[in-house]
């Protein structure tokens, strides 16, 4: 995920005309090697309540100060975090986790399905975008893209009806019968003289 940040970061400042980087921005680098500027988009990635941050809570940095601390703004407020915790635990997130984006909102969505994208994660990612979702899959023909589509949405067994979840198995799970005595009977056993 860091180089497509890295990537995305690179690609959002540079020239247009050369593709040279037009960076004249102070900038921080993080212990991870990420370069961080003015009107990036990150993450803090520790839960810090004295700071007033949490764990990929998302920012635009708004200020750098002369000893690497940022200014981060986000919903509104703004928040110092010192240098120390921003070369640690502050990183690039113009691109994220399925995980990473559950409760996020982003005016366009892009996700790239592939051979281990299941229902549940392509759903989430599917609904992060307020005006776009798009979904990228890399395909020969239109019939294969159509077939990892259906493909996607059809491997998370826990989202299927009684039907289809009760196809045997390749292989036999081992199967331990416990007697459960119901509730009510043992009261009334409980109470006999």
């Amino acid at each position: 995920m860091a180089s497509l940040n890295a990537a995305i970061r690179d690609q959002r400042r540079a020239d247009p005309a050369t593709g040279n980087s037009t960076d004249p921005d102070p900038s921080l680098v993080t212990a991870r090697g990420e370069r961080v500027g003015l009107g990036d988009r990150v993450a803090t990635r520790r839960n810090d309540p004295d700071l007033g941050v949490a764990n990929r809570q998302t920012w635009t940095v708004a200020g750098i100060g002369e000893d690497g601390h940022l200014i981060l703004h986000g919903r509104g407020r703004d928040r110092e975090i010192p240098a120390e915790y921003a070369t640690r635990f502050v990183e690039l997130a113009y691109a994220t986790t399925v995980h990473g984006a559950q409760g996020e909102t982003v005016e366009a969505a892009h996700v790239a399905l592939g051979d281990t994208t299941g229902a549940a994660a392509a759903y989430v990612a599917m609904t992060r975008g307020r005006e776009s979702n798009t979904a990228h899959l890399v395909a020969e023909t239109l019939e294969d893209a159509r077939k990892q589509w259906v493909d996607v949405f059809s491997r998370d067994r826990a989202d299927l009806g009684p039907h289809e979840r009760n196809v045997p198995l390749a292989f036999p799970l081992p199967c331990h019968r416990i007697p459960v005595t119901p509730l009510a009977h043992a009261d009334r056993r409980e109470s006999t003289p």
